[in-house]
């Protein structure tokens, strides 16, 4: 069993044999990029309104001219009384087809041109919603109620009153009710007639994804997933929280001299420390403390373009809540976050997903890397150090945990948070060595050695004003040129001397990130063997997170087989 177990942690850690190469690599590589990446944005600062450049994504439709064309189109069958009826279903199939195929449909427009399947859905229940608006009923709704009122007399008054219900939502849900009654009065014959009733416009029937690309879908969904499951990506615990920390704090100067941060450095950095999504940083969420590490959280978006305020989440931070709270509120007084307010969800992600994207790139350090991917990490996180250690969670199994952290609607990150594994190692990246405890500190001991020229004295003066007033700002020659005006010369030489004063850290790794405790950092794989339908399933799992499974057609062989997959370094049979 010795060597077995062995074999086990062997395979299931077999990508921790480059734990260090990564943490030292990986990591430095975070923090490499980011203060790259600060340097080069620092010289293109990022706009102070999108309009339909920068951060906005290209739109390969204009959708809304599609609609408003539809909607004509529409009503002019409807109210054209020499065509028959058949006709009209006839004329409205087409502008719906016509619609998709503009849209997706279109087989002879180039895969480059085309819109994504996921984006071709969103459209769809668009253009729905745009139907709804209009309050348009189906033509024969009166007609099928008297004729089931005829047949299900028991129900006649609630069928015959569907009829004078001129609002589409309300027609909705007075049939949605019901239905809840005829189902519990157990008549299936009812129910399958009264279900079977039309009650939007005809045109709504038709726009919906095709079997096709429904099937696309699912596809593509299910390799990703199956792709994340035997391609999991490492990240430090303490380092992903020191960037979260600087993506808060640092700044650069402006052109008034001031401290500045960009909206994009502030809205990932809120992202990696609480899980929520993009509009729910930039505009919906409302957060208060709720103690050291926790907010309570409301505001959660829902699909189709709304919102929830009737409930709140109490959710955990990685950072201070406090330190939070004050990120959240210098972010959403940029003057670009301001322009997103009167927006909807979807023209809000239009505007700043590419810009978000970009950022979440080059700060994770990898071109795979998303913005939604901070949501998955925190997931992972807050699992694995919080799920089984606190007294909240006790009586409750992991699906409350999710509900609570996530929301009701949000069932994707529960299986995506699994594509990250999270290492508590003791290895940092090597910090400047310093015997001073600040920048500020370390730069006023070049009093001295800076007064040996007037540009050095008046650049040296400038650069302990601005880190005074943000310790983490960042110093680079086109904010001294900017704000001190002193040849280029001048101000090379200048953070040549000062260069290992601005690398002091103000603050070590471990004192940014709440401590973990031992029993995570220290934990071995758990492996439980079950039987399901007549195979026996073994399953481990690293602090309550799965990481491989087996079958077989014994207890003793689903356990063999999870032991030949630690052997060969995979995860699934």
């Amino acid at each position: 069993m010795g060597v077995q177990w062995h074999l086990l942690e062997r395979g299931l850690w077999v990508y921790s044999n480059s734990l260090l190469s990564f943490t030292r690599a990986k990591g430095v590589c975070m923090r490499d990029e980011l203060t790259k990446g600060d340097e080069a944005m620092g010289q293109d600062q990022e706009r102070a309104s999108f309009g339909n450049y920068g951060g906005a994504t290209r739109q390969k439709v204009e959708l809304q001219p599609m609609i408003d064309k539809m909607l004509q189109d529409v009503r002019l069958v409807d109210n054209d009384p020499h065509m028959s009826r058949s006709e009209k279903t006839k004329r409205i199939t087409r502008i719906a087809e016509s619609l998709k195929k503009r849209l997706y449909e279109d087989k002879r427009r180039k895969e480059d041109d085309k819109l994504r399947p996921s984006s071709y859905r969103r459209y769809l229940t668009l253009v729905r919603k745009a139907v709804t608006a209009q309050n348009w009923r189906h033509h024969g709704i009166e007609e099928s109620a008297r004729r089931l009122a005829k047949h299900h007399p028991r129900y006649a008054e609630q069928l015959l009153a569907l009829v004078d219900l001129d609002n589409i939502t309300e027609l909705r849900l007075a049939h949605r009710e019901l239905l809840a009654q005829v189902r519990q009065d157990r008549d299936h014959d009812a129910f399958e007639a009264i279900q079977a009733m039309k009650l939007d416009h005809e045109i709504m029937r038709h726009l919906v994804l095709p079997a096709v690309t429904k099937a696309e879908l699912a596809t593509m969904a299910t390799a990703t997933l199956e792709e994340r499951a035997t391609n999991t990506v490492e990240v430090n615990y303490y380092q992903y929280v020191d960037t979260a920390q600087r993506l808060l704090t640092d700044a650069e100067i402006g052109a008034n001299g001031e401290p500045v941060q960009r909206f994009s450095s502030l809205a990932l950095g809120l992202a990696m420390v609480t899980g929520r999504r993009e509009i729910e940083v930039l505009k919906l969420g409302r957060f208060e403390k709720a103690g050291e590490y926790e907010l309570e959280f409301s505001g959660q978006a829902k699909r189709r373009n709304g919102v929830d305020y009737g409930s709140s989440y109490r959710i955990y931070t990685l950072l201070k809540a406090d330190l939070v709270l004050e990120a959240l509120e210098r972010l959403r007084v940029l003057p670009e976050v301001l322009e997103l307010q009167h927006l909807d969800n979807i023209e809000v992600n239009r505007r700043v997903a590419k810009t978000l994207n970009t950022v979440a790139k080059r700060v994770l350090g990898s071109p795979d890397r998303v913005f939604k991917d901070s949501r998955a990490i925190w997931a992972r996180i807050v699992f694995e150090t919080h799920f089984t250690r606190d007294a909240r969670w006790k009586s409750v199994n992991e699906t409350v945990f999710w509900r609570e952290m996530l929301g009701h609607e949000d069932m994707d990150t529960q299986e995506s948070y699994k594509a990250f594994k999270i290492t508590y190692t003791n290895e940092v990246p090597a910090e400047p060595e310093s015997k001073y405890g600040s920048r500020l500190e370390a730069l006023e001991a070049l009093d001295e050695q800076a007064a040996g020229g007037v540009a050095s004295q008046r650049i040296h003066a400038w650069v302990k004003q601005a880190v005074a007033a943000s310790p983490d700002v960042l110093i680079s020659q086109k904010a001294i040129s900017v704000n001190v005006g002193s040849h280029r010369q001048a101000i090379k030489d200048y953070l040549a001397m000062a260069s290992e004063a601005l690398a002091t850290p103000n603050r070590s790794i471990r004192a940014v990130a709440p401590a973990v405790p031992a029993e995570v950092v220290n934990a071995k794989p758990r492996i439980s063997v079950t039987e399901d339908a007549g195979r026996w399933v073994a399953v481990a799992r690293l602090n309550g997170v799965e990481i491989a499974r087996a079958d077989g057609d014994s207890k003793a062989g689903a356990y063999d087989a999870l032991l030949a997959l630690a052997a060969k370094g995979t995860t699934r049979n």
